[in-house]
């Protein structure tokens, strides 16, 4: 057995395993006076403006923000990554059948994640879900026009799979962080907030190491042409990721609608988080 197909063995046993032993998780005791994340993990942190709000005010910045992070992973799993490992497992259903059980497996794990945050975000804000999946994100038109309207281009498959292992790494950086973050400063972050991403943790690990074996596959095929146009894009989708201006100033609008007598700052606080350029919250999380 070569090295790859050692690690497919070993990933879909671990994900069978965790499957049957894996129970719902309740998020019924969510404790609304601690916050989700770090405050470096968010936008308005990184600004002057952040000292417009008062502690009650930041404490709800904080929970808002872990729920837009939330509502982040969850149009990775059912847009992006969905697509393209879908696709993908189609592709290899005959030619590598351990291949397309792994797909597979990580299609149904996808899927629960995106049960769990859906869930999470409703019990914690259920006016802004109560009839929608989102409060914060958007369908994003570099998503729907770039890398979706492409996804059956076999020359472009591996800009898809760098797509999805980045979204990937820094989902499991993020939640990685934020389980080590008790060991550091015990009972400084929400519990059930840290448990959810311990879950989400459990399985994007395994994803990484699948991903990383579907890129070395394909890469092994590419000329020099099509590793030149992947490159391209893949930097355009990388500073697209990194852009602090789409929902992260959503956040900031709702925290609004709670404390109006906040409005009187509301320009100033979204100029300074467009004036970011990069998410130095990101970067945090990615560079670390």
């Amino acid at each position: 057995m070569n090295a790859d197909a050692d690690v497919l063995s070993k990933i879909k046993h671990a994900s069978e395993q965790d499957r049957q032993c894996r129970v719902v998780p309740d998020f019924s005791d969510i404790d609304p006076g601690l916050p989700f994340v770090p405050e470096v993990f968010t936008q308005l942190y990184h600004t002057s403006a952040y000292d417009l709000l008062n502690p009650e005010q930041k404490l709800r910045y904080n929970q808002l923000f872990g729920l837009r992070s939330n509502e982040l992973f969850m149009v990775f799993e059912k847009g992006v990554t969905r697509q393209v490992i879908h696709q993908l497992k189609n592709a290899r259903q005959e030619s590598d059948p351990l291949l397309a059980d792994c797909l597979e497996g990580m299609l149904v794990e996808e899927s629960r994640h995106h049960a769990m945050f859906l869930d999470f975000n409703r019990r914690f804000l259920p006016e802004g879900y109560s009839n929608k999946g989102r409060c914060f994100t958007r369908d994003s038109r570099l998503e729907m026009g770039v890398l979706l309207t492409r996804a059956k281009r076999p020359g472009l498959q591996p800009l898809l799979l760098w797509a999805v292992l980045v979204l990937e790494e820094f989902s499991t950086a993020y939640s990685r962080k934020l389980v080590s973050a008790e060991t550091k400063l015990p009972g400084s972050l929400e519990p059930s907030y840290r448990r959810l991403h311990a879950l989400h943790l459990q399985d994007e690990q395994r994803h990484v190491q699948l991903d990383s074996v579907l890129i070395r596959e394909l890469m092994k095929n590419g000329n020099p042409l099509q590793r030149g146009m992947n490159a391209q894009l893949f930097r355009f989708f990388f500073r697209q990721v990194l852009n602090p201006r789409h929902s992260g100033p959503r956040v900031i609008r709702y925290l609004v609608t709670e404390y109006p007598e906040l409005n009187r700052h509301l320009a100033d606080m979204l100029r300074a988080v467009r004036k970011l350029g990069m998410d130095p919250g990101l970067q945090n999380i990615m560079n670390d």
